[in-house]
């Protein structure tokens, strides 16, 4: 039950956040405002120092940056193996492979209060017509602390590594973006929208299942 209603809570937050972001793009439309894309690839450090999705304030990624380091296609089981806490968790039938494992650097440097939103994040297919989201369920199995929380945030003037879980934008408590495989290999990883667009270019390797 508290699974199923934190999943609900951050199935609501991401339709608020989608209201959001789609109300800033008719701002933006309506200004007229054209917003650079810059893009990056695997293996650069990617300065946010500020950059924002739907608010500068709320998001506050001053001081931060990011790597992506590797990206591997696997199965929902194949990720609680090699990552989880509690090894038992695997569960019957989510052995297709659909989860994108991110292994993501991030450094601070110098902010107290700092933090990188995830739940905006979205891995986006070269084919372009979906998109894959931040999997709670899974990252919370990676980082068993971080439980209800939709940033990362670390300490001052220190690195961390970690493995983010990126699965099929469908939260209906039943597992339903871990049914059907994904055939996907070449993604953009959307890391801000303001004041400039930017994207991480991941190119992503399947991997064979852990002994």
């Amino acid at each position: 039950m508290r699974q199923r209603k934190r999943r609900l809570a951050l199935a609501l937050a991401a339709l608020v956040l989608a209201g959001a972001v789609a109300f800033r793009v008719c701002q933006v439309n309506a200004g007229a405002v054209d917003i650079a894309t810059e893009y990056h690839q695997m293996g650069e450090w990617v300065e946010l120092e500020g950059r924002f999705f739907t608010s500068r304030t709320s998001e506050d990624t001053h001081g931060y940056s990011i790597r992506v380091n590797s990206a591997k296609l696997m199965s929902y089981n194949e990720f609680i193996r090699r990552y989880g806490t509690d090894k038992g968790h695997v569960k019957e039938g989510f052995d297709l492979v659909n989860v994108v494992d991110l292994e993501v650097e991030v450094r601070n440097v110098g902010s107290e209060t700092g933090r990188i939103p995830l739940l905006p994040m979205q891995l986006v297919p070269e084919r372009k017509n979906t998109y894959l989201i931040w999997n709670d369920y899974l990252w919370v199995e990676n980082e068993p602390n971080s439980e209800g929380m939709m940033f990362l945030a670390i300490k001052t003037d220190t690195e961390y590594t970690t493995h983010i879980p990126f699965a099929r934008n469908l939260s209906d408590g039943k597992g339903g973006e871990f049914m059907r495989p994904l055939d996907d290999t070449r993604f953009e990883l959307l890391v801000s929208n303001m004041p400039l667009r930017t994207v991480i270019v991941v190119e992503a390797q399947p991997v064979a299942p852990a002994g």
